[in-house]
């Protein structure tokens, strides 16, 4: 009996152990809240700079936009919760908004390594006078404002 009651005292002590040795792995391993690894962040202007930007970037980066909708990019200002995220983020994409032309420096003051990048500068931009004159040169086109049904029932 003496070898039986030795024996068990051993298996009770090993539980122990291991049980002991198993709330301290997971108290250890599980008790500090690992916090997510956060994207490296982009910001842009406009929503769908945000769709073009995301296309490219993938999963990568974390892509937000400023002028929110139904805001005019012309009198937008960020709010306080996008300048502190933008003072983390690694790239700023401005397209000329009127509104860039007012932050573009604070935003550089709170993010100094951050790189700002104009896309402006590697597009040929066209005058306004062109375009308008694109559009008024077709809406004085004789079949303006007709449609292919009435053009068709001419001939």
């Amino acid at each position: 009996m003496k070898k039986s009651a030795c024996v068990t005292n051993q298996l009770i002590i090993k539980a122990i152990i291991l049980s002991f040795s198993a709330i301290v792995i997971c108290l250890t391993g599980c008790s500090s809240e690992r916090k997510p690894e956060l994207k490296r962040s982009i910001f842009v202007s406009i929503p769908p700079q945000k769709m073009m930007v995301q296309q490219i970037a993938g999963d990568l980066f974390n892509v937000d936009y400023l002028v929110q909708p139904g805001h005019s990019p012309a009198t937008y200002e960020p709010t306080l919760a996008q300048m502190e995220d933008l003072s983390g983020a690694e790239l700023f994409f401005r397209i000329g908004v009127p509104f860039e032309e007012i932050w573009v420096h604070r935003i550089r003051d709170i993010n100094p390594e951050m790189k700002i990048i104009d896309v402006r500068d590697s597009i040929s931009l066209q005058p306004l006078d062109d375009y308008q004159t694109l559009i008024n040169k077709s809406l004085m086109s004789p079949h303006a404002g007709e449609k292919d049904h009435d053009r068709s029932s001419d001939d």
